[in-house]
C-alpha cells in the first residue's frame, strides 16, 4: 500500500470499527480526512479490494476489512494506547479492595470487559476458567446472525478445553499474544489479545479479551499491556 491508501485503509478500518457497517466512498468523504475526489476515492478502495485488503459483503455498496487489513493493522497499532487517567485509577482501586488473588483476577477480568466492551477469560490453571462480558459479545450486531452467534456459544461451551490448549501456547509474561484467524479457536470471525502471568497461588495463569475482528485493537492492546503490569506487582 501506498502512504493514502494506508490512510484510507485506516479510515476504513476505524469506520467500521465504530458503525459495524461496510464503508463506502461517500462516508469516507464526508469524514473530512481526504482532499480527493470521490471518484478517486472510489478507485483506491476498488485497489485494495483487488490487492485483498477490503471485500463487499453480499451486494453492498460498501466494503470491509478482511483478515489481510487486520493483521496489517494490527502491526501499526502494536504499542496500544494508555488506559486514560481515570480508567487507570479504576483499575488501581481493584488492587487495594481485593486481597484473594482468585478474587482479584475475576474481578479485573470484569473490569477489563467493562473498559473494553468485550468478552474476557481468564485461566487459573487447567481446567479452571472464567469469562465475563458476554453481554458485550451478544449485543454486537454481527451476534444477531444466527451461524456467528452459534460459532461463539459453541467455543464458550468448550472454553476449559480451548484454554488448556491456550495456557500451552500462551507467549512469555513480557508479550501480549495476538489470535486471529485460521489460529483463533472462537472462530474466523473473533479474535483475542491474551498474557501469561504468574500471581500468589496461581502459577500458570492466562487472561484475555476476546472479541470481533473490528473491535478496539489499538486500545485493547494499552490495555492488556497495563493489566499484564497490574497482575505483575
Amino acid at each position: 500500500m501506498n502512504s493514502r491508501q494506508q490512510r484510507i485503509m485506516q479510515q476504513v478500518i476505524y469506520l467500521h470499527q465504530t458503525t459495524a457497517e461496510p464503508v463506502g466512498s461517500l462516508a469516507l468523504s464526508e469524514c473530512g480526512k481526504f482532499r480527493i475526489s470521490g471518484a478517486t476515492l472510489r478507485n483506491e478502495l476498488a485497489d485494495l479490494e483487488q490487492e485483498g485488503f477490503l471485500c463487499k459483503p453480499h451486494t453492498s455498496a460498501g466494503r470491509v476489512p478482511t483478515l489481510k487489513s487486520y493483521i496489517w493493522y494490527i502491526d501499526t497499532v502494536k504499542h496500544g494506547t494508555l488506559p486514560t487517567k481515570e480508567e487507570q485509577r479504576t483499575f488501581d482501586v481493584l488492587r487495594a479492595v481485593n486481597r484473594d488473588e482468585f478474587r482479584y483476577c475475576r474481578e479485573l477480568a470484569k473490569h477489563l470487559a467493562d473498559t473494553s466492551g468485550e468478552g474476557v477469560f481468564v485461566a487459573f490453571g487447567p481446567y479452571s476458567t472464567f469469562y465475563t462480558g458476554l453481554t458485550n459479545l451478544f449485543s454486537k450486531p454481527e451476534l444477531y446472525e444466527a451461524s456467528r452467534s452459534a460459532t461463539l456459544s459453541q467455543a464458550l461451551d468448550k472454553l476449559n478445553d480451548i484454554l488448556e490448549v491456550l495456557m500451552h501456547k500462551a507467549p512469555s509474561p513480557e508479550k501480549v499474544e495476538v489470535i486471529m484467524g485460521e489460529e483463533s479457536p472462537f472462530g474466523k470471525d473473533f479474535g483475542a489479545l491474551m498474557v501469561r502471568f504468574t500471581r500468589g497461588e496461581i502459577k500458570d495463569g492466562v487472561i484475555g479479551i476476546l472479541g470481533l475482528l473490528r473491535m478496539d485493537w489499538e486500545k485493547n492492546m494499552g490495555l492488556m499491556k497495563y493489566v499484564r503490569e497490574m497482575l505483575s506487582n
